[in-house]
């Protein structure tokens, strides 16, 4: 078995860790150019507290439907609030 340097193995972790977050950030990047926000939750939050999950986007959307003063699409019969996602 070989033994890998700790301090070696904690440069590569932050390397690949930095390495992410930069792709991650180019990304949010363009696609907030054309329009879409970025809404970010911790994998726990997504493993562990789908409803919470689903509370924080049903109040995002309420909160930008609300700031808007002329409708992208216009309301259908009966959407009045966010709808929670069943999984």
């Amino acid at each position: 078995m070989q033994r890998i340097n700790a301090n070696y193995r904690s440069r590569w972790i932050t390397h690949q860790w930095e390495e992410v977050a930069n792709k991650d950030l180019l990304r949010s990047s363009a696609l907030e150019n054309i329009g879409f926000t970025i809404i970010r939750f911790h994998d726990d939050e997504v493993l562990n507290d789908m409803s919470n999950v689903n509370r924080k986007i049903c109040f995002y959307i309420e909160e930008y439907l609300n700031e808007q003063t002329t409708p992208l699409i216009p309301p259908q019969a009966g959407d009045t609030e966010c709808t929670p996602l069943i999984i």
